[in-house]
């Protein structure tokens, strides 16, 4: 069962990735991408009661992981 949950964080992870990066680039890209995407899985665990929380976990990894790395990379920029 572990394994199964790592797995479906691993899968979103990238997403989150992708999402920081968005909020970067383009705010407002980023913000829709975002919401997006917490609606598609708030929608999807509605429907099918499939514990999105374990996708939403894996997305926010990412995210967190991405805005850390972008965040110390322009602080650097500026030194």
């Amino acid at each position: 069962m572990v394994k199964e949950e790592l797995e479906r964080a691993a899968l979103h992870f990238p997403v989150g990735c992708f999402g920081a990066y968005l909020c970067f680039v383009h705010p407002m890209m980023g913000l829709v991408f975002n919401i997006g995407f917490l609606v598609y899985e708030a929608m999807n665990d509605w429907r099918k009661k499939d514990w999105s929380y374990k996708d939403i976990f894996g997305y926010l990894c990412g995210f967190g992981v991405a805005a850390g790395i972008i965040c110390i990379l322009e602080a650097i920029k500026w030194l």
